[in-house]
């Protein structure tokens, strides 16, 4: 499903003369400007070991120093976090902003 959002302030530049463009040697000042963004749910997945008793802090900052490399591993003293890999999402989701977008006659 694909989600869409045609709000006027959302995403658009305040000062349209930060929108232009050089083409040709010459300056076009642009009359619209939107946003695209694309997003989706990605699972990143580690296992830490320990000797000891860690605290969910502790934990986090075992396997996010980890390199994102599967298999990667970072070890202390008395633990150790393995990176398993990233499961990437496939319900990918996509956001439209900034100024008022023309509708495509199939939406009519």
């Amino acid at each position: 499903m694909v989600h869409k959002s045609y709000s006027s302030g959302f995403g658009s530049f305040p000062n349209k003369i930060n929108n232009k463009n050089q083409n040709g040697g010459r300056i076009i000042d642009y009359k619209y400007t939107y946003t695209y963004e694309e997003y989706s749910q990605d699972t990143r997945s580690y296992t830490v070991e320990s000797n000891v008793k860690l605290t969910e802090q502790e934990i986090q900052d075992m396997a996010l120093s980890c390199e994102m490399v599967e298999g990667s591993t970072y070890s202390d003293k008395d633990s150790k976090a393995t990176f398993k890999g990233t499961e990437y999402g496939d319900d990918t989701q996509t956001e439209y902003g900034g100024d008022e977008i023309k509708e495509d006659e199939e939406d009519k």
